[in-house]
This record gives C-alpha cells, structure tokens and sequence, in this order.
C-alpha cells in the first residue's frame, strides 16, 4: 500500500514543481517508509511507500521494467503475483526483486493492458511508457483503493486522495449536487463526483490512457451475471453451491495473508470478520507457502455497558482460533474537534460516528506493530446482510407466481416486521429498481436545515458503469446496487483512509472478485431464508465458527454509542452550529438547524444532527 500522484500534459514546470512537492508531503502518512518525485516530459510522477512486500530497497518505486520502456507508481497489492511471476518466468523474463510491482511492469511488457484481468488484487496505479508517451491510470475491481482526477493547467493531475489536488486543479468549490444527496438520503460516493466540483474519482475496474493530445477510457471489468432464482424451496445443487462458495472464500483468505510484514485482523461479533479470523487460522495451521504470514492478533472495538457491545462474542471467536486479542475502547473527549480532525482525513463528510471507531483500531493495529490488517467490508453486500435487504428480498417472493402473499410472508418470520410494513416497503423497493441509473432521491424529502442553495441543485446519477441483466433477482440487483454505488464504495472510502492514516494496509477477502460473482449468481434463498441473512455464509462455516457467532440474527454492524455521545456534547454541538458557515453560504438554514437542535438526538439516532453538523465541519475545512 502507497500513496500515489502525478501530472501529464502540463507545460508549466514551475506549477509541476509546486504540485508535485505538495503531494509527497499530504500523502506522507500513506507512505511512511520511502518517497520519490521523478519527471516525465510534461508530467511528473510522485511516490510514498508503505513496504509490505520485499520491503528492502529493491523495491523503491517509481519502478522501471526491465527493458527501461515502463515506469510505474502502484498502491495495493497483487495478491496472485507468485502465480504471475511464475507464469512470466517460463516466458523468459528474469525478476530482480521479490515485489509484486515488479510482476506488474513484467506482465504488460508481455501482455500490455490485457495484463489487467489476469491481476487478482486491489490497486490504483500509474503506468508510464516511455515508446508511446502515454499514461496509464488503473484502479481495481471494486475500487478498493482510490485514485482521484482533475485538470492541472492544460493536463491533467491525479492522486491517491483528494487533499493533494486542493488548491491545484480547476475549482474545488462545493459540489452543490453531493452535498444534497447527502443531506437526502445518507448517500455518499455513490456517483462518479465528489464533495469538490472539479474533482472526480476514477471509477472501479476502469482504464485511463491519457497521451499528449489524447485519452481514452474504458472498463475492463463488470459482473457477469445476476441469480434469477427467487425459489424458497431448497434445490438440488445448493450443497454444491455452497461448497464452491467456502472452497473459494478459503482461497481468497489464503492469497491475501502473503505478506512480509505482520498481520492482523478486524474482528467484531458478527460473522463476517469471524469467518475470516477462524479459515486464517486454518490456513496458518497448514502450509502458506512462500511469503505466508499468520494474523498475529485480532482487534475489537468495545464500548462497555452499550447494548450493541460485541466484546463477549469477539473475545469467543479469538479464543476459538487460537489469535491474540486486543480491546480498543474510544470515548471522544471533543466530538467537535474529533469530527473536523476525521473530516480532514477523511476529505469528504461520512455517515455516522462508526467511522471513529474503525480509526482507532487501526490506531491500535500500527501501535501493536502490525502493518496488515484483514477485515470483513463487502460481506453485507454480496449475501444480503442489511436488515433492509429483506424488503427486496420479499419483493421476488411475492413476484413469483404460484407463491401467494400469506407463503411469502410466512418466509418473514425470523424478523419481527409487521406486514403491512414488509409490503409497503417492497413495492417502494420495486419503484427504486426500474432504473439503475435512477437519478438519486429527486422526489426525497429535503430535511428543515437544508438551505436555499441546496434546494435548487440537481440529484447525481448513481453511478453507471456495470448494468447487469434485468432478469436478476429485485434482491441481486438490490445488491448489484449496494456493490456499485449505494454502500460499498463508501465504506471502502473510510476504511481506506482510517488505515492509511496510520500506515496500515486493510485487506477485503470478500471482495475478491471470484467471490463476488459466485455470490451473486447465489438464488435468493441462499443469500436470504426465513429473514435469515447470509445463509450461504452461515452453512460454510459449520465447525468453522463457533455456533454463538455463526447462528445469531442480530445485526449490530459497526456500532458505536453515538446518542450519548451527542447527549455529553449538546452544548458544544449547538455553539458550533449556531455560528454556523454553511447558513452563510446558502447551504444550511438557520430556522431549521434550530428545530434540529431542540429535537432529541434518541429520536432517531442522530442522524439527522451528524448530516447537518458533518456538512458544516466540510464548509469549514474546505475554507482553511
């Protein structure tokens, strides 16, 4: 894992200069262990390093290929790159390190950019060649790790997160648009736009070829297809299924522990993180092969006394695996100053207080010396894991013919819903599915605080790119959704920048691609049976997890006690918000912040108050 940027087609090299030294140094924590700038003609090429794998010297990037024609910049790893080298030995190229960045320059001097599918891993990278003068941009699959765009001059500037464009590319100004979506609907990273007008992201399993007086974009990646199996009843081949699912997830775990550093884990209450704390271990038990590394220790954020407290269960699973554990407790003495701090790390506002949590245990992580961490983003939504999903879920019960109302809502009876809730929420649910590309929220209710500039700015799109069959199930393509735009790119954002801030790489076994596409080619009844989620998960594990974790319904996700927080902060969060920039831009309503701020945080959860209070935070960093 790194920190990446760079420039190309810009005739000033005195602007070259400045942006290029700026960028190595607000990317410095994402590359504590090495740093380089090298120009290229018109552009320029800026490197951090965090040395994961061959963390000697040999490894220092910008790296050149062997014939001297390719020069690389590269953050993430290629987790099949003992696969590849292998492959690209027989074919009489000859290796001088042991990195996988070395695989990478390797394979396009064998394959060019058809190199790009054979690569099993997260990356965001920057590819030079020097034959035909042109620049590469390449980020993964999943867009797991970032790369970010905008015009510098008459070329164009990129880098590993946004803070190293500011006061460099066009404008920069408030993206009206993101903020609205934001204050809707929640939504964040789910368009190919950001918070900063001028600046976009590269979308996920995409290419840029930018040449002096060219580009060309294309993706090289989408999911295949989507299950049409709406069929409660059990099937033939489920146990198969199944089978394929776990021999996968175990292979996938198994690639991502090649490390030459120590590693560690994510580890809640809940099954997903479980699942990986338990096969790592397995797998530590068997033979891992060159460059394996067995999780050292495994970290839980905890909250003593919070009925969403997960200790118990996580201390049951570490145990079960034989792992080290560690509590990381978090009260925040200052949410305001704890709020901007994230903000500024973060670059663009988040969700909720969970992300405070996430941080410090990857705080604790680097403490404890560990410089890898597994954990279990993606789970959710590949196999349906959100409360909400069931709604979609249901949708495709009572859309199948003969299956009656009453047999579909029998099929609800792990959950305490009432019906007429369960209905009303899938037919909306049904509405939301005609477009993928649905603009977002235009008919959403816009909250009191919302100011006048906000009103007038249009929804985003959701992002586009990867539209799968309509013949998918409501539920696939619910999730299709929530993989592409709606939650995943998001969480991925946080986890990218809460780990890099403390020069930790966090790896996502469920999201290598193979795993993807087998779960949502799952029927419905193996993702989602009688509100059980994940089904397909849960049976994978039997003996695997310990019952306890792998049988509960509850989903807690990465909760924090963000109402009493806000409870013990009240006077602090109202003096900031009654001296509130955003009102004096347009962007927030002075009437409406005080409605806000006389309704109880408990009244529903506070989401409402950490929307209005994170866009004001934003406005503020945005001024400094």
């Amino acid at each position: 894992m790194c920190g990446i940027g760079g420039a190309i087609g810009v005739k000033d090299a005195s602007l070259l200069d400045r942006f290029a030294a700026a960028a190595v140094e607000r990317l410095a924590h994402r590359g504590p262990d090495d740093s380089d700038i090298v120009r290229l003609p018109g552009g320029v090429l800026v490197h951090r390093r965090l040395s994961i794998l061959d963390p000697t010297p040999a490894g220092h990037q910008p790296f050149a290929s062997s014939d001297g024609r390719f020069l690389l910049i590269h953050n993430g790893e290629i987790y099949n790159y003992l696969e590849l080298r292998q492959e690209l030995a027989a074919l009489g190229h000859r290796f001088r390190t042991e990195t996988d960045t070395e695989v990478i320059v390797e394979s396009f001097a064998e394959w060019g950019t058809g190199a790009i599918p054979r690569f099993n891993g997260i990356w965001a990278f920057a590819l030079w060649d020097g034959h035909t003068r042109t620049l590469l941009l390449s980020r993964d699959r999943l867009g797991v790790k970032p790369l970010y765009l905008g015009r510098l001059g008459a070329g164009w500037a990129f880098a590993s997160e946004i803070k190293a464009l500011r006061g460099f590319v066009a404008s920069s100004g408030p993206n009206l648009s993101a903020i609205r979506d934001y204050a809707a609907l929640g939504w964040l990273d789910h368009a190919d736009a950001t918070f900063y007008e001028g600046i976009e992201p590269l979308p996920p399993a995409t290419n840029l070829l930018l040449g002096e007086q060219s580009q060309r974009r294309w993706r090289y990646w989408s999911v295949p297809a989507l299950s049409g199996d709406t069929n409660p009843a059990p099937g033939a081949k489920d146990e198969a299924s199944v089978g394929a699912f776990a021999s996968l997830f175990r292979d996938a775990v198994g690639l991502q522990l090649r490390s030459d550093v120590p590693l560690g884990s994510c580890l809640s209450g809940g099954i997903d993180s479980a699942a990986i704390v338990a096969v790592s271990s397995q797998l530590v038990r068997q033979r891992l092969g060159p460059h394996g590394a067995a999780p050292r220790v495994a970290l839980t954020a905890s909250f003593p006394g919070s009925p969403d407290d997960e200790t118990e269960l996580a201390t049951l699973v570490a145990r079960s695996a034989g792992v080290e554990h560690h509590l990381v407790n978090l009260a925040p003495s200052d949410l305001i100053a704890t709020l901007e701090t994230v903000l500024r790390e973060q670059d663009e506002p988040f969700a909720s207080a969970s992300i405070l949590a996430q941080r410090a245990v990857m705080e604790a992580a680097r403490a404890n010396g560990v410089k890898v961490m597994l954990d279990g983003q993606g789970a959710d939504e590949m196999l349906g894991g959100y409360p909400h999903y069931r709604y979609s879920w249901l949708l495709g019960l009572l859309t199948r013919h003969p299956l009656s109302v009453p047999g579909a809502l029998r099929e609800l009876r792990g959950y305490e819903i009432p019906p007429a809730v369960a209905l009303r929420q899938s037919v909306l649910d049904g509405f939301r599915l005609r477009s993928s590309r649905a603009p977002v929220g235009r008919d959403a209710r816009l909250p009191g605080w919302v100011g006048p500039r906000l009103r007038g700015a249009a929804p985003l799109q959701l992002r586009g790119g990867d539209r799968p069959s309509p013949s998918g199930t409501p539920l696939t393509r619910m999730l299709h959704r929530a993989l592409t735009s709606t939650s995943l790119p998001a969480l991925l954002r946080y986890e990218d920048r809460n780990s890099m801030r403390f020069g930790v790489e966090a790896r996502v076994p469920y999201l290598d691609h193979r795993l993807v596409e087998a779960a949502l080619l799952l029927p419905d009844r193996l993702k989602i049976r009688h509100g059980v989620t994940k089904v397909a998960l849960r049976e994978a594990m039997v003996n695997v997890v310990p019952d306890e974790v792998r049988l509960q319904r509850r989903k807690i996700g990465f909760a924090v006690p963000q109402v009493a927080w806000f409870e013990s902060s009240m006077p602090a969060v109202r003096a900031y918000l009654n001296d509130s920039q955003g009102v004096s831009l347009g962007i927030l309503d002075r009437k409406g912040l005080v409605s806000l701020l006389d309704v109880p945080p408990s009244r529903d959860g506070g989401v409402d108050l950490w929307r209005a209070l994170s866009i004001e935070a934003w406005l503020r960093n945005l001024a400094a």
